[in-house]
């Protein structure tokens, strides 16, 4: 009897210390830093070549040939197609020909790509 009792002893110390040393084993110190994204994008799609595009008071800028790509995870991230820009509110105006064809306002964050429709 003494035996039984000594070995259930044993193991139940056993599990508390696997216990406590699982517990232990995620409070580890860990350092670093995680940066997110600190750019956004805006991606003109559509009859956008030879548009000028207005982002508040940036300086104008010609659109390339759309890529016309349906999908932004297959659209080629050239120059011509996609628009770095800081997070945040923008008015975009569209122009062609000195005609408006797009006046939006739209809010775009940090690592977000926005989709400007070009008609």
């Amino acid at each position: 009897m003494h035996k039984t009792s000594t070995r259930i002893a044993t193991l139940v110390a056993l599990a508390a210390v696997l216990l406590l040393a699982g517990l232990f084993a995620g409070c580890a110190s860990r350092e670093g830093v995680v940066q997110g994204d600190t750019k956004a994008y805006f991606w003109f799609t559509g009859n956008a070549e030879g548009a000028v595009a207005h982002l508040n008071d940036l300086p104008p800028f010609t659109l390339g040939q759309s890529s016309g790509a349906k999908d932004w995870n297959t659209t080629p991230k050239t120059k011509d197609t996609v628009y770095e820009v800081a997070p945040g509110r923008y008015t975009v105006i569209v122009e062609r020909d000195g005609v408006v064809v797009v006046n939006r306002t739209v809010l775009v964050g940090a690592g977000m790509t926005k989709e400007i429709l070009v008609p």
